[in-house]
C-alpha cells in the first residue's frame, strides 16, 4: 500500500504523529531503545521546532516488520524439527 492509498477513502482514526515518549509507550520500550530505533532508521521522525515528532505509520510498519521476521524464523525452526 502506498502512502497515498493509506489516506484514501476515510480519514485516519488516530493521530498521525506522536512525541517520543508516546512512541516509546506504544512500543513498550525505553528512551535508549527508542532512540536506537530512530538512529537505525527503523522509525521516521522529524524536528518541529524544538520538538521531535515520530510518525505513527512508521511505528506500525516497524511492528509489522518485526512480526514478519519472527514468523519467518519460527517457520524455519518448525521445518528443521520436522526434517529430523
Amino acid at each position: 500500500m502506498s502512502k497515498a492509498e493509506s489516506f484514501e477513502g476515510k480519514p485516519p482514526s488516530g493521530p498521525l504523529l506522536v512525541k517520543p515518549k508516546v512512541a516509546w509507550k506504544m512500543l513498550a520500550c525505553g528512551n535508549t531503545r527508542g532512540y536506537e530505533l530512530l538512529a537505525a532508521g527503523e522509525l521516521d521522525s522529524f524536528r518541529d521546532g524544538y520538538s521531535r515528532k515520530i510518525t505513527v505509520e512508521s511505528i506500525h510498519r516497524y511492528i509489522q516488520r518485526r512480526l514478519s521476521e519472527d514468523q519467518s524464523k519460527a517457520g524455519k525452526g518448525d521445518a528443521a524439527r520436522t526434517a529430523s
